[in-house]
């Protein structure tokens, strides 16, 4: 596979090994919910030449990671990754309804 997405919310500990990824694959993307992590993947470009491809995590009502979409700051944070010349560049929004998994039909999905 040569496009991946790392669908855990990166932490600056991790940048490391992402930017190896980045350098060695045709596509690595990193998602963040976060704006420590956006601070982070700011700081530092991945490697010459090279920007992160950035998710932004929204939370759909399960609760355990993502931005609050209702949120002024989760705006603000798409603002900072969005912005011309920075070392990431916004892939788009990423979300996971893991509160579905019990439910049945398409209709209550």
């Amino acid at each position: 596979f040569d496009d991946i997405c790392y669908a855990v919310p990166i932490t600056a500990d991790k940048l490391p090994r992402a930017a190896a990824l980045v350098r060695r694959l045709q596509a690595f993307h990193i998602t963040v919910d976060h704006d420590d992590a956006v601070s982070a993947v700011l700081a530092k470009r991945p490697g010459e030449g090279k920007c992160w491809s950035v998710f932004v995590m929204v939370d759909c009502g399960y609760g355990r990671d993502g931005v609050d979409p209702a949120d002024a700051a989760s705006v603000e944070l798409v603002r900072r990754l969005s912005s011309p010349g920075a070392a990431a560049k916004l892939a788009g929004l990423y979300t996971h309804g893991g509160h579905s998994y019990d439910l049945e039909g398409g209709d209550v999905v």
